[in-house]
């Protein structure tokens, strides 16, 4: 049993890095894992993974870090190092800017987050008028078209145009 557990540990730890930042270092908060085609706005390889840069303010143990978050991000600054990755200052670099619908918890929040562009869909006999949806499920966005009379209806508040009625 001890020869299998070593040789799966030596497997295991090929995979392993030992990670060790100090105070007041840069690093990076990684966003969590988004699947889909819309990530932040961006599609693909271009969608957003890490925000920051954010200042550790301590070490919490051996493998956490607390970090100095800024005030609009409600979070528990304390994270696990497999969620940080090391700042290299580069003046040609583009920072990454935070999202502005990130949750708490580093994910999209659900139900719909904005309206889009309008389209009339037009069949035989009339003309249909539909927004485009932007879900926030799970953690990715979701991209879709709904009629506008019934969306309207059950989300009023997302039309500035249209007093709610409560």
């Amino acid at each position: 049993m001890k020869k299998a557990q070593d040789r799966q540990k030596k497997y295991a730890d090929r995979g392993r890095r030992e990670v060790i930042f100090a105070v007041n270092d840069l690093v990076f908060l990684k966003v969590a894992a988004q699947k889909g085609k819309d990530r932040f706005g961006k599609i693909g390889k271009l969608a957003t993974r890490y925000i920051g840069p954010y200042q550790i303010v301590a070490r919490v143990g051996e493998v956490a870090y607390r970090l100095q978050l800024p005030h609009d991000m409600p979070m528990h600054p304390v994270f696990h190092v497999s969620m940080l990755r090391k700042h290299i200052p580069d003046p040609n670099m583009v920072e990454p800017q935070r999202p502005e619908n990130l949750q708490p918890n580093l994910t999209y929040p659900k139900g719909p987050l904005r309206i889009g562009e309008r389209r009339i869909k037009k069949l035989k006999n009339r003309e249909i008028s539909q927004v485009q949806v932007f879900w926030g499920k799970r953690q990715r966005v979701v991209i879709t078209w709904k009629d506008e009379d019934k969306f309207r209806v059950d989300y009023p508040e997302l039309f500035p145009d249209t007093p709610v009625v409560q």
